[in-house]
């Protein structure tokens, strides 16, 4: 049962995802835009709040003080790893993301976020476990873990995707305040996460429900917002939706149209005087007879 638990946690965390992710990049002309940035969005900013932030402050008083608190620690790291990134996938949209936008391309975004995320801190650790010489014996008392842990890792993936999707239609409509939305989600799912069963000591499967529910919830959400037939299809067909290229062909017809009205506006005007011009002879002429015709009765 506990290899049985191994197989199937290698399988939906690292096989499922990395042939989902090499079919689209395939079929898709620019798949690997979404695909490597949303990868290399996550790892950057895992590596700098991690690796490179702690190897800076390390020799500071603050920092080991900040260390040794552990529920202050879990704050801050979650605020600094949700701020760091949301600027890279700000980065990610605004300059390599945008030209021939689809709300597919950003659900595959953060797709790969989750799949970076979880494939390091549950994949490759249930790989390293089932290739280990003591995978044998493990205690099967810890196989409910194996499934929290496929359990967290799925939710994970529902969940990062949605909040790709969030992230693209704010920068695709240019509504920012979502983009704080967005940062908030990912610093909730951090610090819960880190504070529930280590430092709250509150029930995992607890933890575990919540995260289901959000996570069909977010799918639920998904269904109206993605056009789901776009994500496999090649983009021989594929419509264009680049924002600013609508936005200036939008400016240009407002443009021609006023245009035609201006052109209107000056027929009309022009067909008005050319009526009054013609009409001011003939009223003229009729004065001058009228004015001869009294002349001519006194001489009578």
């Amino acid at each position: 049962m506990v290899l049985f638990s191994q197989v199937v946690l290698v399988i939906l965390t690292l096989l499922v995802p990395f042939v989902m992710t090499v079919s689209y990049t395939y079929i898709k002309d620019n798949g690997w835009r979404p695909v490597v940035f949303g990868i290399l969005e996550m790892i950057s900013t895992l590596v700098l709040v991690r690796l490179i932030l702690p190897l800076i402050f390390i020799q500071s008083d603050w920092f080991v003080s900040l260390i040794n608190n552990e529920a202050l620690f879990n704050l801050v790291y979650s605020i600094v790893f949700a701020l760091i990134l949301t600027l890279l996938n700000w980065v990610a949209f605004r300059f390599h993301l945008q030209n021939n936008f689809l709300s597919s391309k950003a659900v595959v975004f953060g797709f790969e976020q989750g799949f970076a995320y979880e494939a390091l801190f549950v994949g490759f650790i249930g790989l390293s476990s089932l290739l280990s010489s003591a995978s044998a014996d493990i205690d099967p008392a810890q196989i409910g873990g194996l499934w929290y842990a496929l359990g967290e890792a799925v939710c994970i993936l529902v969940l990062f995707a949605g909040m790709g999707a969030q992230f693209g239609q704010a920068m695709e409509k240019k509504k920012y305040i979502q983009l704080g939305a967005c940062a908030l989600e990912v610093f909730l799912l951090l610090y819960i996460g880190s504070c529930w069963y280590t430092l709250w000591k509150l029930p995992r499967w607890i933890l575990m429900t919540f995260m289901i529910v959000a996570a069909i919830l977010t799918a639920w959400w998904l269904k109206g917002r993605v056009d789901w037939s776009m994500l496999y299809k090649s983009e021989a067909n594929e419509p264009q939706e680049d924002p600013e290229y609508l936005k200036e062909l939008e400016e240009y017809e407002k443009e021609r149209q006023a245009r035609r009205a201006a052109k209107a506006k000056g027929e009309a005007s022009a067909s008005s005087q050319t009526s009054s011009s013609s009409s001011t002879p003939t009223g003229t002429a009729s004065s001058n007879s009228g004015d001869s015709d009294s002349t001519a009765n006194p001489a009578d």
